[in-house]
């Protein structure tokens, strides 16, 4: 099961984006949308993920990424 499964198309566009590392300008820049509208969504995926900051965010999901590639290369 993907934790992302509850995500809409544009918190799953913003989510990349903060797992690259951008902050809501950029994110704001490329998506041609508005800073609060920005602000909402990384709220909405906060939530979502229950945490509060961008460093918990990564710190939550980067570990999940990493057994499933794992398990991927022991399954075949």
């Amino acid at each position: 099961m993907s934790p992302t499964k509850d995500l809409t198309e544009l918190e799953r566009k913003i989510f990349i984006k903060l797992l690259l590392g951008w902050d809501n300008l950029a994110i704001e820049e490329q998506l041609k949308m508005k800073r609060n509208n920005i602000k909402q969504i990384v709220h909405s995926i906060f939530k979502k993920f229950d945490v509060h900051s961008r460093p918990e965010l990564l710190a939550k999901y980067i570990p999940h990424i990493v057994v499933q590639r794992e398990e991927r290369k022991l399954n075949g």
